[in-house]
């Protein structure tokens, strides 16, 4: 019971908190990773030591875009009209599952990308 009590008050960071108006205060917590759920608790502490902490407040950040996915790869033979082209999905989807993916093209003479194609990932 001591070990656990020495584990979990070594899980509390003293933070400097930021006035926020009526009577409020603040910290801005960051480096947290998107689409993930996180629990804050709070407690005071003086000369004494700490304070009980407050309830849970369980908060799930906003999800981010995805990661790009690798660069196309031509298939082994292109067609005198077509070409397979390849990728590799993200390797990080920022909290929310990769859905589709939207392939452009342009032709060297032009300067501007068309779209080609939307393709729904593959699940």
């Amino acid at each position: 019971a001591e070990e656990e009590a020495a584990v979990a008050a070594a899980a509390w960071v003293p933070i400097v908190a930021c006035e926020g108006g009526e009577f409020r205060l603040f910290k801005v917590v960051e480096w947290l990773l998107p689409g993930r759920e996180y629990s804050f608790q709070v407690r005071a502490l003086n000369r004494s030591g700490p304070g009980e902490p407050t309830e849970p407040l369980r908060v799930t950040t906003k999800c981010d875009v995805p990661h790009p996915p690798s660069r196309p790869e031509p298939g082994p033979e292109p067609g005198p009209h077509s070409v397979t082209l390849s990728w590799r999905p993200p390797g990080c989807d920022n909290g929310s599952e990769v859905v589709a993916y939207r392939l452009q093209m342009r032709p060297q003479s032009t300067p501007l990308l068309r779209p080609v194609a939307a393709h729904a990932a593959a699940r």
